[in-house]
């Protein structure tokens, strides 16, 4: 929440935009609101987020359920005429405080985040299932990235953010479509940048 993106930075919305593709945001946390510029070349950046109704704990952020953003860009998609389109999806739901929604909440119990890690699976298959009626695989670059790990009390670390442990470092990072090659997994240290 203490950086903001540079008008004068170019980002990969902007690029294609510019290239005539639709470009399209919807975002699951105030974290990325537009005041942090990452709206920059997206022609619909939807982060529309209901009133806190949380604690006022530090680290706690208004967000929205995955199914809510989701159902944003499914609907969005829907409409889209068959231009190219760049569609950045963002889901917030497996960060504290931990409170994944029925049926997934009762399955879970008392492991919450896994609850919230398995809704937000469902979800993606969703949003996957939409991409798919709109976008053959053979021309669809999908990219899912995650921003960090949860310690869950390894290290005497609850969240993230203290300490610098394979827990909050390793990410999932998985790419699929044309140009990528099936199957392969990457062994290297690699970064989010690259």
């Amino acid at each position: 929440g203490g950086f903001v993106l540079q008008p004068s930075s170019t980002t990969l919305a902007e690029i294609l935009q510019r290239r005539g593709w639709e470009t399209a945001a919807f975002i699951g946390a105030s974290i990325l609101k537009k005041g942090f510029g990452l709206n920059q070349g997206f022609a619909v950046y939807d982060d529309e987020m209901p009133k806190s109704a949380g604690s006022g704990l530090a680290g706690e952020y208004p967000e929205r359920r995955a199914g809510v953003v989701v159902d944003r860009a499914v609907s969005w998609l829907g409409k889209q005429s068959g231009k190219p389109f760049f569609l950045w999806v963002h889901l917030y739901d497996p960060h504290s405080p931990y409170d994944p929604p029925s049926p997934f909440r009762e399955k879970y119990g008392a492991r919450s985040y896994d609850g919230e890690v398995a809704y937000s699976d469902q979800q993606v298959g969703r949003l996957l299932e939409a991409v798919q009626r709109k976008s053959p695989s053979g021309n669809t670059l999908i990219v899912a990235l995650s921003d960090h790990g949860e310690s869950l009390s390894e290290h005497g670390e609850y969240s993230h953010g203290v300490f610098l442990y394979d827990s909050t470092l390793r990410i999932a990072f998985m790419m699929s479509g044309p140009g990528v090659p099936k199957g392969l997994r990457v062994k290297q240290q690699v970064r989010t940048i690259d």
